[in-house]
């Protein structure tokens, strides 16, 4: 029981930081090129329901985003202890003061 328990939490400490981690590429790139903050909400919410659009011509190789990353953080070998540490310190970077965009920092806050 421990041991599915133990999979288990990696498993969503992957997906979590991999969302967090493309959320602030995603704020980056937005904030670089002059979006408004309404915008990148309503974005980020198709986004994340349609992550596997790469391109609007070019259906013929779809990935998810948010999987592939997860994948990633697997084939290296992240352990839960480096995995928390990303997230808690994406969770500061995205989510210090939030409902405010810093543009200078590219973070909500």
């Amino acid at each position: 029981m421990a041991a599915n328990a133990r999979l288990a939490r990696t498993c969503s400490r992957r997906v979590l930081l991999s969302r967090l981690t493309i959320f602030q590429l995603f704020l980056e790139y937005g904030i670089a090129a002059g979006r408004s903050i309404e915008y990148l909400r309503r974005l980020w919410l198709l986004f994340q329901m349609a992550s596997d659009m790469q391109h609007e011509h070019d259906v013929s190789n779809l990935s998810d985003v948010f999987h592939n990353l997860c994948e990633v953080y697997h084939d290296l070998k992240i352990g839960d202890d480096a995995l928390s540490d990303g997230i808690k310190n994406q969770t500061r970077r995205n989510f210090h003061h939030p409902g405010q965009i810093n543009t200078n920092s590219c973070r909500i806050g």
